[in-house]
């Protein structure tokens, strides 16, 4: 029996072990490659579902927002929804035509733990104000946003829904000014004392029948504070529109007139032209007495005419004593039950401060007293701020 050498027997082996390990690599690279392969498809496939998600979230809220701004414009839900299905229509989800499914118009408040709600015009709760559009989709009977990807290994079905809420900011703002007899008198706090003239001092009788004092009368001083107030409204991004109401009471002395209550100016988003007809009445004597409730009952009829989609809000000033009328605490009341908030300025020590406090409390809003001019810029500087701002906002 013949033996290989011992070399020859060294080389068979190593030759052997080459082989085993050219199969071990081919089965780890097999293996590497599947897994590569495998994590890319589900990379891909991933991106393309976010890719869904991103076209279909654009899209509710690309309805929402079209529809909430054709709604301010033209204040008519019909269009508004019209609208909204147009802007739909012009997007697509996974390559197929999004449709959307509903559209729901409401309120969207703050709720007494803090946060928001939407509540539907249906429901029990809807305060009449409608200041956003609720849109779901898509439409499942079109196929968009749902469907089949095919992978290496399976099959995955996938299905997408969402929501968008959009809200608009709209505000209609009515003024309530008193210009009655006492808005002529001075700053000093004192009754029936009148700023001098270039003449020097007058009789009461000529003060009262003379146009109110352009820089020291009380007048003056609140004409200064709804500059501020103008000031303050023109730099928030809301939609704005206010309008101005003056009272006093009838009352004719010769070629001297008062009328009870005027609306002096419309709803209006130039709100420069609230100076003006501040500068108007001033040119004429500010004559009678007060009626507070006559020119609550004004601002009400102004605000409740104003826009679907606008918060309501009265602002009522006076210096005095409610001298003749209804009251004003009740009608206060009313308007809270409508929707309307009233917030209240009294300047002077001759205001019924308990009365316009009161008032503020049934209507929902702020009460601020003023005693000086400086005073009565900061308060008319507070209500403006109080008037509150509401932004845009997409909801999953």
């Amino acid at each position: 029996m013949s033996c290989m050498p011992l070399k020859s027997l060294e080389r068979n082996s190593r030759r052997g072990n080459a082989k085993r390990r050219r199969g071990a690599m081919m089965i780890l690279i097999a293996f590497v490659m599947t897994a590569i392969v495998a994590v890319t498809a589900l990379a891909i496939n991933t991106c393309y579902l976010e890719l869904a998600r991103t076209e279909l979230r654009l899209s509710v809220d690309a309805c929402a927002k079209a529809g909430i701004v054709e709604l301010g414009e033209t204040q008519d839900d019909l269009k508004a929804t019209a609208r909204a299905r147009e802007i739909g229509a012009l997007n697509t989800i996974a390559g197929k035509p999004f449709v959307m499914l509903d559209i729901l118009k409401g309120t969207y408040t703050k709720t007494s733990s803090g946060g928001h709600e939407f509540i539907p015009f249906n429901d029990s709760r809807f305060n009449g104000t409608v200041n956003a559009l609720y849109v779901t989709g898509p439409d499942i009977r079109t196929g968009a946003g749902k469907g089949t990807r095919t992978t290496l290994m399976s099959n995955i079905r996938f299905g997408m829904f969402m929501t968008s809420c959009a809200i608009r900011s709209d505000h209609d703002v009515s003024l309530v000014l008193d210009r009655s007899g006492s808005m002529a008198w001075d700053l000093s706090n004192k009754e029936y004392s009148y700023p001098n003239d270039a003449s020097g001092p007058r009789s009461r009788l000529q003060a009262y029948f003379s146009p109110p004092h352009a820089s020291e009368s009380r007048w003056a001083a609140v004409r200064g504070a709804v500059d501020t107030f103008r000031q303050v409204l023109t730099r928030t991004p809301d939609n704005i529109r206010v309008g101005m109401v003056s009272y006093s009471s009838d009352y004719t002395f010769g070629a001297c007139v008062s009328t009870q209550v005027s609306t002096d100016l419309g709803m209006t988003k130039n709100l420069g032209q609230l100076l003006g007809k501040m500068d108007s009445i001033s040119t004429k004597p500010i004559i009678g007495d007060t009626n507070i409730a006559a020119g609550l009952q004004a601002a009400i009829d102004q605000v409740s005419d104003g826009r679907v989609t606008a918060t309501k809000t009265i602002i009522l000033f006076s210096d005095g004593m409610k001298t003749e009328g209804s009251d004003p605490v009740a009608l206060a009341k009313i308007a809270r039950e409508r929707n309307i908030i009233t917030h209240t300025i009294a300047f002077s020590s001759q205001a019924d401060q308990n009365l316009m406090r009161e008032v503020a409390r049934e209507g929902g809003g702020k009460y601020v007293f003023a005693s000086s001019a400086s005073e009565l810029d900061d308060a008319f500087r507070q209500i403006a701020e109080c008037i509150p701002s509401m932004l845009i906002h997409g909801l999953d």
